[in-house]
């Protein structure tokens, strides 16, 4: 899933970078903090799991 949420990230870049305009840099800035999210949620998820 880590792996899954990187390529998310890169697939979401490229999306802002050539579908968004200048003016909706708050609509982009959104999509690219919820995919730095997931990743971040599923490599906390491990960090968990491994201190068990």
């Amino acid at each position: 899933m880590v792996g899954f949420a990187s390529a998310a990230i890169l697939y979401d870049t490229s999306k802002v970078m050539h579908h968004y305009s200048t003016s909706q840099y708050v609509a982009a800035s959104l999509e690219l903090f919820a995919s730095v999210a997931l990743l971040f949620w599923y490599i906390l998820r491990i960090v968990m799991a491994s201190r068990r």
